[in-house]
């Protein structure tokens, strides 16, 4: 898939590539080759209005989308947009890719909830990313045993240090059922069963967590 990026946006680095995937391993593959292309990302929920997703793929400047079985959902005026389930016949046409390390350059870009007006674009660089996981990875001793939960939609900042983070620590990513995030008990369930030992929650739902966690006398020794 990085050949395939990289050829549709022209080879520039700097080029922004709308990410409109769900949530699953679809969706790191998507990120690591818009990243590796030496592209940035711009996550896009397609189950927001119409009207929204237009204007934060014009307002970006994406050049490419990337969709997962669902073309169908994209809006009018929509870049041109690379199915990452299927197709693979695009993708097999495309020359290898010699990436070319740039100390820093775009990364991602994610856009405000527009709660106060029009959503505004934030643009990251890479040479912040790398310092958040660097320190990420040294706070946290994340290395190859640790096991990572993705949880967070990839259109809120602290997704990115869940996507990232096992790329330079050697780590385990484990995606979090589409939907469990939302019943208390199945997230308690699914961090014991896979033995998740590193995860991110705000503190209302660290304590909703918490509270289950305890009731239910789980011991937790891989947290």
């Amino acid at each position: 898939g990085t050949a395939a990026v990289s050829t549709v946006t022209t080879g520039r680095m700097g080029s922004v590539v709308a990410v409109a995937v769900g949530r699953d391993v679809a969706l790191s593959v998507a990120i690591l080759a818009v990243l590796t292309a030496g592209a940035a990302y711009v996550p896009i929920d397609l189950g927001l209005p119409a009207d929204r997703v237009a204007f934060m793929m014009s307002d970006s400047g994406a050049s490419l989308v990337l969709v997962a079985n669902d073309k169908a959902a994209l809006p009018d005026g929509a870049p041109p947009a690379l199915d990452v389930e299927r197709d693979w016949d695009v993708v097999a046409q495309q020359a290898a890719l010699n990436a070319t390390a740039i100390v820093d350059r775009p990364a991602y870009m994610i856009y405000t909830s527009g709660s106060t007006g029009r959503p505004k674009g934030v643009l990251n660089r890479t040479r912040s990313l790398a310092n958040r996981l660097g320190w990420m990875q040294t706070f946290c001793a994340a290395d190859s045993t640790t096991r990572i939960l993705q949880k967070t939609t990839a259109s809120f900042d602290v997704s990115v240090w869940e996507f990232l983070l096992h790329t330079v620590a050697g780590a385990t990513l484990v995606y979090l059922p589409r939907d469990a995030h939302k019943n208390v008990e199945l997230v308690c369930d699914f961090v014991d069963r896979s033995a998740i030992s590193l995860m991110h929650f705000v503190p209302t739902v660290l304590v909703a967590f918490m509270s289950v966690w305890e009731a239910t006398e789980r011991k937790g020794e891989h947290m």
